[in-house]
């Protein structure tokens, strides 16, 4: 028995990798939608619901960036 290998932390890394880009295709995406009703919606409700659009937007890309970041470390492990 040689042990466990890296295959699970490799498959980890590739599927962090997956979500990552994933979320950050998300978070492109609604950036895209959010400039689209900024010039077509006008009013309080358009800025209440740019507000809170824009708050997970934040997040998302965080969240993506986090990922990520979690993927090369898993990687580095890997490598080591």
């Amino acid at each position: 028995y040689e042990g466990p290998r890296a295959d699970s932390l490799y498959a980890a890394d590739q599927r962090l990798r997956q979500l990552a880009d994933s979320v950050r295709t998300t978070a492109e995406s609604l950036n895209t939608t959010l400039d689209e009703l900024h010039e077509n919606w006008k009013g309080s409700s358009s800025e209440w619901m740019a507000d809170a659009a824009l708050r997970y937007l934040d997040w998302l890309s965080k969240h993506s960036r986090q990922i990520l970041r979690t993927a090369r470390v898993i990687e580095s492990l890997v490598l080591a």
